[in-house]
């Protein structure tokens, strides 16, 4: 009887987890990221404590919301790797950072700080802003998540 329990239990915790999560976050806008070539992608997306959206972006020339981008870790205005952070209604990009030559993932710590796998460009701790670099750890080999 009590691995029939637990089965029912954890049966009902699949079906209702789904529910539970799509209520969570609504969707309220969408956009296009890049520029017109097709080689633009985002590599990940976390949200921060106060709903901002942050994605870590390959963008090619691609400018969202016009803004001129920060530069940290020696990259260019070139670089394609970037860290967008959007509003939490998903409508306004609060910022752009260019970190390195490719990005492929992120994570957020406790604190918001923001982690970033960037290839060759190697590890990076920002702040929740994106404004600069807290830690960097660049590596002779490509990191990746």
């Amino acid at each position: 009887m009590k691995t029939l329990t637990h089965f029912l239990g954890l049966l009902l915790l699949l079906f209702f987890s789904p529910a539970v999560a799509r209520a969570q976050v609504q969707l309220t806008a969408s956009s296009y990221l890049g520029d017109a070539s097709s080689t633009d992608w985002v590599a990940g997306c976390r949200w921060q404590a106060n709903g901002t959206l942050v994605l870590a972006a390959n963008l090619g020339a691609a400018q969202p919301g016009g803004l001129t981008p920060t530069l940290v870790n020696g990259a260019t205005a070139a670089s394609g790797g970037a860290i967008v952070r959007l509003s939490a209604d998903g409508r306004t990009v609060l910022s752009v950072t260019r970190v390195a030559a490719q990005v492929t993932d992120l994570a957020l710590d406790g604190a918001d700080n923001i982690l970033v796998a960037a290839g060759t460009g190697g590890v990076l701790k920002l702040t929740p802003t994106a404004g600069s670099v807290v830690w960097a750890r660049l590596g002779g080999s490509y990191v990746h998540r």
